[in-house]
């Protein structure tokens, strides 16, 4: 999902993992149902203290246009999380026919927000530009995808047994999600509410022409601490955009400057690691403030 999800799903609207998993499924002999090992790990999660991550955002996005030709975007994002709002993560983002990639860092102090650029500059976002929603990378802070064990408790669950990750025993649930759950997705990793106002109505507007297909939460629980070590998000998001004329002038305006159609397979992925270790976030010494995030990015 992520600031993938948020890209492809406005532009549409306008133009591996280092752990390692046994993919064999095992009964569990575990008298919990898994709703009772859920609801005890979204408890647990909410008490971490710290935990290192690692996340992998795969999307993919294809069109009915052949001027549009299909891309690949890949977001790796590795860090660790003080809860509840420290945070210190370096992202690399890239397209697959695209060389070399994009690297960013931020760190959060719980009071202010950091952003390294390309070039190895800091900058740190004053409180006006942080109370605006105006981090850019706000959709790559995993602190808030706890929110979908939340949002799991209410859809349909399957017990998928036991699953073995580096030599941990976890037990594998799946929540699947309806079909028109992509604003309570968005609303619960907090994306929308980190947009600004004119990119959160932008999104809004984009959300009414899409669909989700497919949509599931994979989460891999550990019982005997009832912390998550692997969750992964995945779905298909179909837009419309014949569908999405606006009207200028009491006339409507053509969508066929667009694709009528547009395909977006996201999967994302969080490994979770050294639950509780002892972490220290400190901040960058001579950011530059700013309130102009396209400053950040020049």
């Amino acid at each position: 999902m992520v600031l993938l999800l948020l890209s492809a799903c406005v532009s549409a609207n306008n133009s591996s993992q280092t752990n390692t998993a046994n993919t064999g499924k095992t009964q569990s002999t575990s008298t919990k149902t898994a709703q009772q090992v859920l609801e005890s790990s979204v408890t647990a999660m909410k008490q971490l203290k710290t935990t290192h991550f690692e996340m992998t955002t795969v999307n993919q996005v294809s069109s009915s246009s052949p001027s549009q030709p299909a891309t690949t975007m890949n977001l790796k994002n590795t860090g660790d999380l003080i809860f509840p709002d420290q945070l210190s993560m370096q992202l690399n983002i890239g397209q697959a026919s695209a060389n070399p990639s994009l690297k960013l860092a931020e760190i959060e102090t719980g009071q202010k927000i950091y952003i390294q650029n390309a070039k190895g500059k800091w900058f740190v976002l004053d409180n006006a530009a942080a109370e605006a929603g105006a981090n850019p990378l706000a959709g790559a802070n995993v602190s808030n995808y706890n929110n979908l064990l939340t949002l799991a408790e209410k859809a349909k669950l399957t017990d998928n047994g036991n699953a073995t990750m580096n030599g941990v025993t976890l037990r594998h649930i799946t929540a699947t999600f309806g079909n028109d759950a992509l604003h309570d997705l968005l609303t619960a990793t907090g994306q929308l509410n980190a947009l600004p106002a004119p990119e959160r109505t932008k999104l809004e507007q984009a959300l009414k022409n899409a669909k989700l297909q497919n949509p599931e939460l994979h989460l891999w629980i550990d019982e005997a601490t009832s912390y998550v070590h692997r969750m992964e998000l995945k779905f298909i998001m179909n837009v419309n955009n014949s569908t999405a004329a606006t009207k200028s002038e009491g006339k409507a305006v053509s969508a066929s400057v667009t694709p009528s159609t547009s395909s977006t397979n996201i999967d994302t992925t969080i490994d979770y690691s050294k639950f509780n270790d002892p972490v220290k976030i400190v901040a960058p010494t001579g950011a530059v403030s700013t309130s102009d995030v396209a400053q950040i990015f020049q």
